[in-house]
């Protein structure tokens, strides 16, 4: 896809981050295309064919982060986080002219970002933890997210450490991490 079309290169090739899910490639976060996601050829993560370029929600705002949470490909941008479906697309078969053989032509993917919440998804991208259960994150209010897997409903989970969060300075929570374990976010 990227040899053949505009901007595919940027998209793909450029993309800081990917994630894995049913057996496909997700490649997102370009500078040049912030707001484009890449999506491989399912069972053949090298092969992105054309049309596998899909926006996700507002072009003007990039994908955050991508991830998996109870069995749903989440994609989390400033105006919301988004429900991905990839629905495979048909092949049609034609005759090779020389040989006679039929050969499979793969048709393009349709992607579904579906909005499932527009709260707290604006996020300190090194603070999400992803689990298959419950995910986590600090979203740019200074809220410790979680999502859970029951639940499209987003809970704000730092009553107890607010006044902490409050005094932390915006460099200091682009630096912070998180990590989701033993069912505990640190």
């Amino acid at each position: 896809a990227y040899k053949t079309l505009p901007g595919a290169y940027e998209a793909i090739i450029g993309a800081e981050n990917h994630i894995k899910y049913n057996s496909r490639i997700y490649m997102y976060g370009s500078k040049e295309r912030p707001s484009m996601v890449a999506v491989s050829r399912q069972n053949n993560p090298l092969y992105f064919p054309v049309g596998s370029l899909y926006n996700v929600g507002d072009e003007d705002s990039d994908v955050k982060t991508m991830c998996v949470c109870a069995g749903r490909l989440l994609a989390l941008k400033r105006e919301g986080i988004y429900q991905i479906k990839n629905n495979e697309g048909a092949s049609d078969f034609v005759t090779d002219l020389y040989i006679g053989d039929k050969e499979a032509i793969y048709g393009k993917d349709d992607l579904d970002a579906e909005i499932i919440s527009t709260e707290n998804a604006d996020i300190y991208e090194k603070t999400s933890s992803f689990g298959d259960d419950m995910s986590f994150w600090l979203d740019k209010d200074k809220n410790i997210c979680k999502l859970s897997k029951n639940n499209t409903k987003i809970s704000i989970v730092s009553k107890e450490i607010e006044a902490f969060l409050e005094s932390l300075e915006n460099t200091e929570l682009e630096k912070m991490g998180g990590i989701y374990f033993d069912n505990k976010y640190y």
